[in-house]
């Protein structure tokens, strides 16, 4: 360990309080803070990747990042997923610049080293040129990530083979991601139609604490609900009635959910749910299980980098202590004729609705994030440092799990990011 990353462990309990509910701002802006973050955090802790269907066929790729690492997840012929680091061992150009596609073989077009999918060097070009004591010290394969799993289809990687494993990682959200997975006729989603990119001009764990917020929806997206009334001629809230249960959760390792129970399914604003795709779900799973499915469901974020709600997955991608990149891919059920045409369209209007580059709620989020950013420039004498998150702390109350559990407009889910941010952040 240098000695700066020294002086910046012993700090640490400083910038976070989680018991009172307070995270120092420089927390955000320091960049040596965030030099620490992509290796303690991005690099040395599970990161999500992919979803298998974004691959599915063998020769497929895809190109991503580990924090400011760019990799590459490959599926080889033998259907197996390879995580590598795009990186050229001769000269270390990137040797994928697309975000997906299908290729046997990695060509770095800067000399024309070429690799397999599974990362092995095939081909030196002009060969004859070096003698075997200058060529012999170079590495014969791209870099690899050390650990690589998969729940349900989602792909997780980490740079340290000694990271707990990814099963022990997820924990409680287990239970939303089978939920989230078997509410499709099928038991599997599909990640399709691309991706929407967009960035916004502040810190990368803004955009995990805004991913499963409710406390703010009422003032920040109140145009929101005087649009929808003057649209359809009724009331609108956020709060959808015939709701029994809404809670917020930190479910350990920096994860956190918002959960919402129903007395009864479709979901009570949903009455038009096809009666095909719920047949179609008690089929495979039975009523009672149907019933459990379909009654609850979320909205999550899994640290460090990703946030999920029913239709789609907002990916974070950490460029500098200000500036984010966020991919948002659209997540549908498995084409299944007579049964998923309709809920599909209805998911993919959801999606666009709401998180649309004309959306009624992401655009509102980034322009916050931004707002923020700029507020914690206000640091130095006299002027306070700290950021709260304290709403809910004292009624929170344990759940069968071990989980933290609050009331749905609770700031915990936001506290549970910086539980597991100083959790990785200790860890050399």
């Amino acid at each position: 360990m240098i000695d700066g990353d020294q002086r910046l462990e012993e700090r640490l309990g400083d910038l976070v309080d989680y018991e009172r509910g307070r995270v120092h701002a420089s927390v955000y802006t320091d960049p040596e803070i965030f030099a620490l973050e992509m290796k303690r955090i991005f690099q040395g802790g599970w990161v999500y990747l992919a979803h298998g269907s974004e691959i599915p066929q063998p020769g497929d790729y895809k190109t991503t990042y580990m924090g400011q690492i760019p990799v590459i997840l490959t599926r080889s012929e033998d259907g197996d997923i390879h995580g590598l680091i795009n990186r050229c061992v001769h000269r270390g150009a990137t040797v994928c610049q697309r975000d997906s596609g299908n290729a046997n073989y990695l060509r770095c077009e800067y000399h024309g080293w070429m690799y397999r999918n599974t990362g092995e060097l095939v081909g030196v070009t002009l060969r004859s040129g070096y003698a075997q004591s200058e060529i012999e010290d170079i590495p014969r394969q791209l870099g690899r990530i050390a650990r690589l799993d998969t729940y349900r289809g989602l792909v997780f990687g980490s740079l340290h083979e000694d990271v707990i494993p990814l099963s022990d990682f997820l924990g409680v959200t287990k239970r939303y991601i089978d939920d989230w997975m078997d509410a499709s006729p099928t038991g599997e989603i599909v990640v399709t139609g691309g991706v929407w990119k967009h960035r916004y001009d502040a810190n990368w764990k803004l955009g995990l604490e805004g991913a499963d917020e409710r406390y703010h929806v009422d003032s920040l997206h109140k145009v929101t609900s005087v649009l929808i009334e003057r649209k359809t001629g009724t009331p609108f809230s956020w709060r959808p009635r015939d709701l029994s249960t809404l809670a917020t959760i930190d479910a350990g390792h920096g994860h956190g959910i918002s959960e919402m129970q129903s007395d009864r399914y479709p979901r009570p604003w949903r009455d038009t749910t096809p009666k095909e795709y719920v047949g179609a779900v008690i089929d495979r799973l039975g009523e009672e299980r149907t019933d459990e499915v379909l009654r609850r469901w979320a909205r999550w974020h899994l640290f460090p980098n990703a946030a999920f709600t029913a239709d789609n997955i907002r990916v974070f991608r950490p460029i500098n202590p200000h500036l984010t990149e966020v991919y948002q891919h659209h997540v549908a059920f498995p084409d299944v004729p007579g049964v998923t045409e309709r809920i599909n369209e209805q998911r993919v209007r959801d999606h666009r609705y709401l998180y649309g580059p004309a959306g009624y709620v992401g655009p509102d989020d980034h322009e916050m994030f931004s707002r923020m950013q700029e507020g914690y420039r206000a640091m130095g004498e006299g002027l306070t440092p700290w950021v709260w998150f304290s709403r809910g702390s004292a009624s929170a109350r344990l759940g069968g799990e071990g989980e933290l559990v609050g009331d749905d407009q609770s700031e915990l889910s936001q506290r549970s990011i910086y539980g597991g941010w100083l959790e990785r952040m200790r860890t050399a």
